[in-house]
């Protein structure tokens, strides 16, 4: 069995008719890739020994040959395709979309145990994009926060405790949003899409990836319920007094947080300001204008 390194094999699992096995040595792994392409499965064990269990077959199915080495290595975290030694390049063509970030890590450390460190392996994306070290997370170290740190279960057990916890925590962030009013209405929507990308995230066991979008979502959820609490209290609180100068440079104070109030600011300072410009009749019009004022 190619994830259990050199000179062990798995006898009766996956032979064919001319006595290949799924699961060979790693040593039998490069030898055959000296001839030519052979198709892989390859996924996590969740094992820190043997972190990555690895199928390959010259002939058999990508597909058929990944389910085999899913089944074997108990994780749903793993990728399958075209594997191809070129120059001491060790490349892992993947056909599957979703492939765990952290293959490529665990991928090296695996090799590097088992005393292969002069291949170095490259894990590529469809579409040719390759996972490296930049793209490595900290999905066991999430997962092991979810859990809190448990170790008396099996990887399988311990990645579905962990999307359970997850989706408590999931389900607190939209509970935040659905009370967060009126304020944040038109954003509501948006709000439930970014839960459900975090919600598929976990689902597909990328717990580092999700835990980082909640919280980021649920910190962003925060600060719009604030801001439109913050808006309405303004809004019924007034924008207090403004000082206005008239053209002569006198102070003319209007309250602008009642309509009443500015109304009778503003007819008294019109009153004011007849009164300095016609003197006499000014104040016959200040007393017919304050009077209706006053009422």
């Amino acid at each position: 069995m190619a994830s259990q390194g050199k000179g062990k094999d798995k006898k009766g699992k996956g032979g064919d008719e001319d006595d290949e096995s799924d699961f060979m040595p790693l040593e039998d792994m490069f030898r055959k890739l000296k001839s030519g392409p052979l198709n892989f499965g390859m996924f996590l064990t969740g094992d820190k020994e043997a972190p990555v269990m690895i199928g390959a077959h010259k002939r058999r199915n990508p597909e058929a040959l990944g389910k085999k080495v899913k089944k074997e290595a108990g994780t749903t975290k793993g990728a399958f395709g075209k594997l191809s030694l070129d120059s001491g390049i060790l490349s892992f063509e993947c056909e599957n979309e979703k492939v765990p970030k952290s293959l490529a890590k665990k991928l090296r450390v695996f090799l590097k145990k088992e005393g292969f460190i002069k291949y170095k392996p490259r894990v590529v994306m469809p579409g040719g994009v390759e996972l490296g070290d930049f793209d490595e997370d900290d999905d066991d170290e999430a997962m092991e926060e979810l859990t809190g740190g448990s170790s008396s279960n099996s990887p399988e057990e311990k990645e579905e405790q962990a999307k359970n916890a997850f989706a408590k925590r999931a389900d607190e962030v939209d509970t935040l949003i659905d009370k967060g009013g009126e304020g944040i209405k038109a954003r509501v929507d948006e709000f439930k899409q970014k839960l459900e990308t975090c919600r598929r995230m976990a689902w597909d066991g990328e717990f580092a990836d999700a835990m980082e979008a909640l919280d980021a979502l649920r910190k962003e959820v925060d600060e719009a319920v604030k801001e439109a609490k913050g808006g309405a209290g303004g809004g019924g609180g007034g924008a207090g007094k403004q000082e206005t100068k008239t053209p002569e440079g006198h102070g003319m104070g209007v309250d602008i947080g009642g309509v009443g109030k500015a109304v009778v600011g503003a007819v008294g300072g019109v009153g004011k300001a007849v009164v300095g410009a016609v003197g006499g009749v000014g104040k016959a019009v200040v007393g017919a204008v304050g009077g209706k004022g006053g009422g």
